[in-house]
């Protein structure tokens, strides 16, 4: 079940190639690489609670991380980009998350001449060193490996059109207890700094 919503998922993405602007040929963009750095506060609360700041963020949960992301394509008005990060996890726990994600960006906004943004949405996985006993509260399951979500809004630095400012929702869970039965993990509000080049 999984592996078919996966392959549906790409198969819808890439099914019209004729609208795909693939970087390093009709692209004109001249920065298709990016790295940010994050520094992350996480809860086990739900995913509403964390997008409406309702979530209780303890002091000793947090982490920072390192991303680097290449754009990769467009299709119509959206950027897509492919994304890989580690992350250190400290507080309570100690242990290395990786994840790997394509992200789905819309850089042109009605907004742009006054305030310029964009927004991402990002699918994939993430790995961590050892299972995350916060995640475990409660006797849930947990699990090492789980899907990866990620939502983002990014703001350029004026007068430094390569440096943006990033508010990002790093979530983990099992889709429902579709990955080892796991039907929810963590959740995290990250600030970041990122350079395109």
């Amino acid at each position: 079940m999984r592996n078919s919503v996966y392959t549906l998922l790409i198969i819808t993405l890439f099914n019209s190639t004729s609208h795909v602007c693939f970087a390093g040929s009709e692209s004109t963009e001249n920065n298709l690489w990016a790295t940010t750095l994050f520094y992350a506060r996480k809860t086990n609360d739900t995913v509403s609670d964390t997008f409406l700041f309702k979530a209780d963020f303890p002091d000793n949960l947090n982490f920072v991380s390192l991303a680097l992301a290449r754009k990769f394509g467009s299709y119509k008005k959206i950027d897509l980009e492919l994304e890989g990060q580690i992350a250190k996890h400290q507080g309570i726990e100690d242990y290395t998350e990786y994840t790997a994600a394509i992200l789905f960006r819309w850089e042109t906004l009605p907004w742009d001449d006054v305030i310029d943004m964009s927004f991402a949405f990002g699918e994939g996985f993430s790995y961590t060193s050892s299972i995350p006993q916060f995640e475990s509260e409660n006797d849930k399951p947990a699990a090492r490996l789980l899907n990866f979500l990620v939502y983002e809004a990014t703001f350029t630095i004026p007068n430094h059109k390569n440096w943006e400012a990033i508010l990002r929702m790093h979530h983990r869970s099992g889709v429902f207890g579709l990955i080892n039965g796991v039907r929810g993990a963590s959740n995290a509000w990250a600030l970041g700094l990122r350079y395109n080049f």
